[in-house]
C-alpha cells in the first residue's frame, strides 16, 4: 500500500509541476507562488476550526513554536517562489522529476 502511494505521490506532483510550468507563461512567479499559498490558508484555518471545536486540537502556542512556523512560512514561499520563476525562464528539468520521485526513496530508505 505505502509503495502506491508513493507513486501516485509521484504522479501528483510531477503533474502539479506541469500545471505550474503552463502557468508560468501566463502568470508572474510571485503572484502564482502568493496565490497558491494563499488559496489554502482558509481550508486550513477551516480544518482547525472544526478539530478545536471537536475537542481534537488545542491550541498552545509558544514563542519558539512561533518562530519555527514563520521560519518553515518564510522557506517554503521562497522555495516555491524560485521553483516558478526557474520553470519561467527554463524547462521542467531533472530536478523536478526527481522531488517528484522523492516519496519513494522515502519508502525506500
Amino acid at each position: 500500500m505505502g509503495l502506491f502511494f508513493s507513486l501516485l505521490s509521484a504522479c501528483l506532483s510531477s503533474s502539479k509541476d506541469l500545471v505550474s510550468k503552463r502557468l508560468s507563461f501566463r502568470l508572474d512567479g510571485t503572484t502564482s507562488t502568493f496565490a497558491s499559498f494563499g488559496y489554502a490558508l482558509p481550508y486550513y484555518v477551516l480544518l482547525l476550526s472544526v478539530l478545536w471545536l471537536c475537542g481534537i486540537e488545542t491550541f498552545v502556542w509558544s514563542i519558539p513554536f512561533l518562530v519555527l512556523v514563520l521560519l518553515r512560512s518564510v522557506t517554503d514561499t521562497l522555495a516555491e517562489w524560485m521553483k516558478m520563476h526557474a520553470f519561467t525562464h527554463g524547462d521542467i528539468s531533472i530536478v523536478a522529476s526527481f522531488f517528484a520521485i522523492s516519496p519513494l526513496f522515502l519508502l525506500i530508505t
